[in-house]
């Protein structure tokens, strides 16, 4: 597991032990958000700095800075359920979606008019679901970057 904080930490803990095992100084402001890959190897953290980062687990390494990726600040970032992806949703409106494995932007949606509250992968990676300021959640073929189907006025803080 990972967490955040105000100061640009995110400790990673171990859940056998109850116990912090590493504790890294990774932005400048506050973390908005991180999450830890499947496997535990990696983490992902997005901070009001607008540094979007993959860092190894054992070692505190940066594995990929996705700072020139995403236009803005990083709202949420999640893995995929195999690892191989990582998805970013902006305060633009925009998804990302990063292959972890080949360190490089697969594509970008123009998803919201607003910020990205929220976004998930399905298992087999075939169709993303996210939400928005401007009241829509709305699922996606993930390949085409279609809308396959939406709900309006999905007001409130909505999370997956």
């Amino acid at each position: 597991m990972v967490s955040g904080d105000k100061a640009g930490v995110v400790i990673v803990w171990d859940t056998t032990s109850q116990t912090a095992i590493l504790n890294l100084h990774v932005h400048e402001g506050s973390v908005l958000c991180c999450s830890i890959s499947p496997s535990g190897r990696h983490f992902i953290s997005s901070g009001q700095d607008e540094h979007i980062c993959i860092i190894d687990t054992s070692t505190g390494e940066t594995v990929a800075m996705l700072d020139d990726a995403l236009d803005g600040l990083g709202l949420t970032a999640k893995f995929s359920f195999d690892g191989t992806r990582v998805l970013i949703g902006g305060e633009k409106g925009n998804i990302l979606i990063w292959s972890v494995d080949q360190s490089c932007l697969l594509f970008e949606i123009q998803a919201h008019d607003g910020k990205v509250f929220d976004c998930s992968l399905s298992v087999d990676s075939r169709l993303l679901l996210s939400c928005g300021t401007d009241g829509k959640a709305k699922l996606w073929d993930a390949a085409a970057g279609a809308v396959v189907c939406q709900v309006t006025n999905f007001f409130g803080s909505h999370h997956m």
